[in-house]
């Protein structure tokens, strides 16, 4: 299984997000690099095992907040697909901000 470490604080944009991922997940060329297209490739295209550990942003005004919120929906629906065809694709969620415990971090690991 190979760990993706998926630290949204190191992004400033939607498009360097999408990049990163397809290059370490060796994602096909027709990549549409958007959510939905994130969705159809994690679910039906993925020939290896996966697990993202995204890192949330910090500060609710960073520039990806909304979206980072938007992609971990996406990454939680598609491990949750994925689980149900007993393929191996796991998404794990932290908080950055400084109160952040790692007891109440959510987690799509089926």
């Amino acid at each position: 299984m190979k760990l993706i470490e998926l630290n949204m604080n190191d992004f400033e944009t939607r498009e360097e997000v999408h990049s990163f991922l397809a290059e370490e997940m060796a994602f096909p060329d027709y990549y549409g690099g958007n959510l939905d297209a994130l969705y159809d490739v994690l679910t039906s295209e993925l020939t290896d095992n996966y697990c993202i550990h995204l890192v949330r942003c910090a500060a609710e005004d960073a520039p990806l907040y909304e979206f980072a919120g938007r992609l971990e929906r996406v990454l939680e629906d598609a491990a949750e697909t994925i689980h149900e065809e007993e393929d191996g694709f796991y998404a794990v969620f932290e908080d950055m901000s400084p109160k952040a415990d790692p007891r109440t971090w959510n987690s799509s690991i089926f």
